[in-house]
């Protein structure tokens, strides 16, 4: 097994074990801007995609679960058994009431950290923000990383900084899923899109793992 590649630190020590702590420090939306309001409209379910469980099941840890179920109502096991075959070991998926009845001091690590998954490079560094791919034509903050909030990032990469210090099967599972990314993008002939932990963007060639520094030349609003 490898070894973490950063020296994690953590203010919370066992951190799934005090999951609202957890929370309070992965607090803020990923936009400014109301990104489910943007892609409502192209689901003829008219809902967020992320919010809809027809395209987005969300994977709670068991011991997030645990804590969660005495305090609300919002979540509920989730029986799709073709998502429960691809789940790692102390995960499971789950529903939750939609996003009208959302408590969003209730929301999942899943739900706060969508549409990003951290992306972990062959040799175990964790370099920052990735798109989960699946989703990548369906999210609408996926075609705009320039409006993610940069407090955002930060909230985002301190989280997992915490889970990995103490969970080192949550990081190799999260490097498990990189190699799988990167492994769909060689497929389609494209780079991924990083939000760097340095808090620049880059994209990487998922053949050779290189870092390019991403150049925008126009900023698009739709």
């Amino acid at each position: 097994m490898k070894t973490n590649k950063h020296k994690f630190s953590s203010a919370i020590r066992e951190p799934l074990q005090h999951i609202l702590q957890v929370y309070n420090g992965f607090s803020l939306p990923s936009s400014k801007i109301d990104c489910g309001e943007k892609c409502r409209s192209q689901n003829p379910n008219n809902k967020p995609f992320c919010c809809d469980p027809q395209f987005a099941v969300p994977i709670l840890y068991d011991p997030e679960y645990t804590q969660l179920e005495p305090l609300t109502k919002l979540w509920l096991p989730s029986t799709t058994e073709k998502v429960s075959e691809d789940i790692p070991v102390g995960l499971s998926p789950h529903i939750c009431q939609g996003p009208a009845a959302c408590i969003r001091g209730f929301r999942s690590i899943s739900c706060r950290s969508f549409p990003f998954f951290p992306y972990v490079r062959s040799d175990y560094t964790f370099l920052g923000l990735a798109v989960e791919w699946e989703f990548s034509n369906l999210c609408w903050l996926s075609g705009h990383l320039e409006q993610v909030d940069p407090k955002f990032r930060s909230q985002f990469v301190r989280t997992y900084d915490q889970l990995f210090a103490y969970y080192q099967t949550i990081f190799d599972n999260y490097h498990e899923h990189s190699i799988l990314c990167r492994q769909a993008h060689a497929r389609q002939g494209s780079y991924i899109d990083l939000l760097h932990r340095n808090g620049k963007r880059y994209r990487i060639n998922p053949a050779t793992e290189k870092n390019t520094l991403f150049r925008q030349t126009a900023t698009s609003e739709q």
